[in-house]
């Protein structure tokens, strides 16, 4: 069930629209679908845009949503109840993670011996904003597990040689305090 929609999203269709990101010492290849996705994700990692050897290559993350593609997702039947939290259902098995967040219909999954993440979205149009700034948080977080780097939400001001962190959750106002200065 799942080794078949990751075939069919990873060797059976077309993406033309990529960007590198080098994470940390990490290099990730990001293929797109559409540039509808490509322009929703890729200014939210600019400034981490690069172009690497694939050789070095540490993830591919192959981004898709069902407008585009008409690829259904596999099925997702929920069997233990227990196991949601919120509006979001996860499991693992193997080498695979995925989770699905019900509000938004979004699905993200990483395996980490193929060394590959998809992120599927019902529809590109309907992308939250939040989801732009931060994209892929889930699949970054899981990718970084057994690293010694960790993605922060916060804020960050850069005078001179000093730096300075204002971590806090959504809607604190840390962007507003760091552009005000």
């Amino acid at each position: 069930m799942i080794d078949s929609f990751i075939d069919l999203v990873i060797n059976k269709t077309k993406y033309e629209y990529k960007f590198g990101i080098n994470l940390a010492e990490y290099n990730i290849n990001v293929n797109c679908v559409s540039l509808n996705l490509h322009n929703s994700f890729f200014y939210a990692f600019a400034h981490l845009n690069t172009i690497f050897n694939v050789d070095k290559l540490d993830l591919s993350i192959f981004v898709i949503d069902y407008k585009t593609t008409k690829i259904k997702l596999p099925d997702l039947s929920i069997k233990n109840k227990e196991v949601l939290v919120g509006s979001y259902y996860s499991f693992d098995f193997n080498n695979v993670r995925m989770i699905f967040r019900f509000g938004l219909k979004i699905f993200e999954l990483i395996d980490y011996e193929k060394k590959i993440a998809i992120y599927w979205i019902d529809d590109a149009d309907c992308l939250p904003y939040w989801e732009k700034s931060f994209p892929f948080r889930q699949i970054l977080n899981w990718f970084l597990k057994d690293s010694t780097f960790a993605l922060l939400h916060a804020g960050c001001i850069a005078i001179n040689e000093n730096a300075f962190l204002l971590p806090g959750p959504s809607g604190s106002g840390k962007s507003t305090f760091c552009l005000s200065i």
